[in-house]
């Protein structure tokens, strides 16, 4: 069996805790065979070991409490290594708090600055988030006096508001005019007649063929501008062709 050009070293467990770049740089090695001397150790190009000294300290860091981010930056690495490494080891294994910061008393003179401060100045002065503030505003049952108590009470209870009577403009038309409007003359007759043969509209208009009730001229159907006589005429052909 031919042996490997770049056999495992003998110390290259020891230093399974650096980088690829790291070891890289100390062995003289190019990263594809980096890679494979991690791979032949169970450890992947993106995962580092931890040394015996640094597994202490991360357990001492959980169990007094300090966060992910604040672990991280105490030992130098990333957020999700050390995440990683919590659930790995199970370190937090029947302490389901151990990953919490434990939380900030509530000052002694907090109810007194409460009612006269807000709660961004309240976050400055006690050094904390105003969710914090928040907290300590609950958990105390505090409220701020109304603004405008003497102001006299308003039944803000809603209401159906009642919808406005239209009052139609003189001279303007609701509805279309064809619609309700009986004219008692020949050529009201003439217009039932052709409205009940299909025809329509069949209204008034003026000589500019705009509708209105009061014009001397007919719409009936494309046609516009057809005078009473005309109407008459349409209607008794209408008649003539029904009785046929």
């Amino acid at each position: 069996m031919t042996p490997l050009k770049n056999p495992l070293p003998a110390d290259f467990r020891e230093h399974l805790h650096k980088t690829v770049d790291q070891q890289m740089a100390m062995y003289g090695k190019g990263r594809h065979t980096i890679c494979r001397w991690r791979g032949l150790c169970g450890i992947s190009a993106y995962q580092r070991a931890w040394t015996d000294i640094e597994l202490d300290k991360l357990k001492t860091l959980v169990e007094d409490g300090y966060s992910y981010q604040a672990i991280a930056k105490a030992l130098d690495c990333g957020r999700k290594r050390v995440e990683n490494a919590v659930h790995r080891f199970k370190l937090s294994k029947g302490t389901p708090q151990a990953r919490r910061v434990p939380m900030k008393p509530i000052p002694e003179d907090f109810v007194e600055r409460y009612p006269t401060t807000t709660l961004k100045d309240l976050s400055r002065h006690y050094g904390v988030s105003e969710k914090t503030v928040r907290r300590w505003v609950v958990s105390k049952g505090l409220k701020r006096p109304q603004k405008g108590a003497n102001v006299r009470a308003v039944d803000f209870t809603r209401q159906s508001p009642e919808k406005p009577q239209k009052i139609a403009k003189p001279g303007y038309m609701t509805a279309p005019v064809d619609r309700g409007y009986k004219e008692d003359s020949a050529a009201g007759e003439a217009q039932r007649v052709l409205q009940r043969d299909g025809w329509k509209p069949v209204v008034r208009c003026t000589q500019e063929g705009r509708q209105d009730p009061r014009g001397r001229f007919w719409i009936c159907g494309r046609s516009v501008g057809i005078s009473d006589s005309e109407l008459i005429e349409r209607a008794g052909r209408a008649l003539r062709r029904m009785a046929a």
